[in-house]
């Protein structure tokens, strides 16, 4: 079996927990960006943090939008 590129790292085929405990981490910093643009009432934020967890396309914002306070 061949090592595998993920994000730019290699990992060994026996590596597998460890490519799990990325994806683990990565989705943990999501979560909390999503939970800090709810706390601050960016709802727009919220969303496209949500929408990036799902797999959902994240919609840009256009950039004359004014960013919510």
């Amino acid at each position: 079996m061949k090592a595998k590129q993920t994000n730019g790292r290699e990992h060994a085929p026996g590596g597998l927990v460890d490519v799990i405990m990325e994806i683990g981490q990565e989705r943990a910093n999501i979560l909390a960006a999503m939970k800090a643009a709810l706390v601050r009432g960016d709802d727009e934020e919220a969303l496209e943090r949500a929408r990036e967890l799902t797999g959902l396309p994240v919609k840009t914002r256009p950039t004359n939008f004014p960013t919510p306070r």
